[in-house]
């Protein structure tokens, strides 16, 4: 079995490595642990971007940059894909790992996911996947970089001395916070198949694709834009092996346009909730539209549109012709 810690623990080698040209900045806290600065001080980059995407998803996903148009936008977009789907994704993208920081709480993604296990992750209640390795990877999105109790916490769940963990950060308000969100195309799509009955061993093959949300310096701003790229922007497209009844009876719970709140901008749906992202209806955080490829069959199953009017006014305060 692959260990997609192991797998992580190759890519930041490189990044180190490469540190200078990837606009990335690299820093170690007193107890070993090093931070990964991809946005906060450091300036990031297009490939920074690239690289938090395939660390964050265990090496197992492939990642790049296309033009993507959304009605008259013409914007950049994540494209993703993955034949390790679930381990990909519930094992290691998808941000479950609350972790205590003073009065506040941050949420981990990445492959120390599947090391730790962490009581509160319930994702692992959808996978059987664990993972052990002496380096651990975690993936972070924060405006300050993460001190020595975040890495002694980190570094306790998953068994390993604190100069074994790397720690991969950036702001939403950052090029890369906008292009690690956009990635979650395929992630964003899994958990709510699992939530609705869909065996998640019948899937086999993956993609997405969603915008990259234009940067505005500004984090709630910011986390606004890049919700709004999933939401209205973005689809996901899977293969699967199973009866088409199975495909039926989940994909239109699967998409944003099956929450009574679609088309209201994420951040207005955020203050709503009291800047409570688990206050939020839980239908809202779903792909604009979903397509299942049975391979059994033949068939095609799609639901959900992209929804061009909410993008354009997420994203531009311009007159377009």
């Amino acid at each position: 079995m692959v260990s997609i810690n192991e797998e992580a623990v190759k890519v930041v080698k490189n990044v180190i490595k490469d540190a200078a040209r990837l606009g990335v900045e690299i820093n170690k806290l007193s107890n070993g642990t090093i931070i990964l600065d991809m946005g906060i001080n450091a300036e990031g980059s297009w490939q920074a971007g690239i690289e938090f995407v395939k660390l964050n998803m265990g090496n197992l996903g492939m990642v790049d940059i296309v033009p993507y148009s959304v009605g008259e936008l013409e914007l950049s977009g994540v494209f993703v894909h993955s034949d390790q789907v679930v381990t990909s994704t519930i094992a290691s993208q998808i941000a479950g790992w609350k972790i205590a920081n003073g009065d506040n709480t941050i949420i981990g993604s990445g492959p120390a996911r599947a090391q730790a296990i962490v009581e509160s992750d319930y994702y692992f209640e959808m996978t059987d996947y664990r993972d052990q390795n002496d380096e651990c990877v975690l993936c972070l999105q924060m405006e300050k970089l993460p001190d020595v109790n975040i890495a002694n916490q980190v570094a306790k769940a998953c068994g390993v001395a604190p100069e074994n963990i790397y720690l991969v950060v950036a702001p939403s308000a950052s090029l890369v916070g906008s292009i690690q969100v956009a990635a979650r195309s395929v992630e964003q799509t899994v958990h709510k198949m699992f939530e609705h009955d869909f065996n998640l061993k019948n899937i086999k093959f993956a993609k997405g694709l969603a915008p990259i949300a234009p940067i505005i310096n500004d984090e709630t701003e910011a986390m606004g834009r890049i919700n709004d790229a999933l939401l209205y922007g973005g689809y996901s497209e899977f293969w699967v092996d199973c009866d088409d009844d199975e495909i039926i009876q989940v994909i239109n719970h699967l998409v944003s346009g099956a929450s009574d709140h679609c088309g209201e901008p994420f951040s207005k749906l955020y203050s709503e909730a009291e800047n409570d992202f688990y206050k939020m209806d839980k239908n809202i955080h779903a792909m604009s539209k979903v397509k299942m490829h049975n391979m059994k069959t033949g068939k095609l199953f799609e639901a959900g549109t992209i929804h061009t009017d909410v993008i354009k006014e997420s994203y531009t305060s311009q007159v377009l012709k």
